[in-house]
């Protein structure tokens, strides 16, 4: 895949998966042995693909009106950085559904147009701060 081409499936994570709130989208996406390197991600989540569809429903259950803003994006190799801000009504616990500041992913290069691996950085206490102290309870 190109450079373009990286970036716009990093793109259309956002776009399609998190702004239309298509979270079937990512069995498209990502790669079927896919891994989330995420901070205050709920542990009893199961890890890989399937944990990382929970935890795209619970994220989009905390927040209505889910809009991105991709700020940059940066690609060396396979590996995809895209710096965004999110824009939201929250409706829920911020711990619960976090708010993306960050996130690298690597689109696995056996397996062309999916998304192998994603490291994010979520601004939790600057989110919460600004709504209010929406923390869940027992997580401030």
């Amino acid at each position: 895949m190109s450079t373009e081409d990286n970036k716009t499936l990093v793109r259309r994570f956002y776009k399609e998966v998190l702004e239309k709130r298509n979270p079937a989208l990512v069995d498209e996406l990502f790669t079927t042995n896919y891994v989330y390197h995420y901070p205050d991600v709920p542990a009893n989540l199961p890890s890989g693909l399937e944990g990382f569809k929970k935890f795209t429903t619970m994220f989009l259950s905390g927040f209505s009106n889910l809009t991105f803003t991709i700020d940059d994006q940066t690609v060396e190799g396979d590996k995809v950085v895209t710096r965004v801000t999110g824009h939201s009504s929250n409706l829920g616990a911020m711990r619960a559904a976090p708010n993306v500041s960050q996130a690298e992913t690597e689109p696995h290069p056996e397996v062309s147009g999916t998304i192998a691996e994603t490291w994010a950085q979520f601004d939790l206490p600057g989110a919460e701060q600004e709504l209010g102290g929406n923390a869940a309870e027992g997580n401030a």
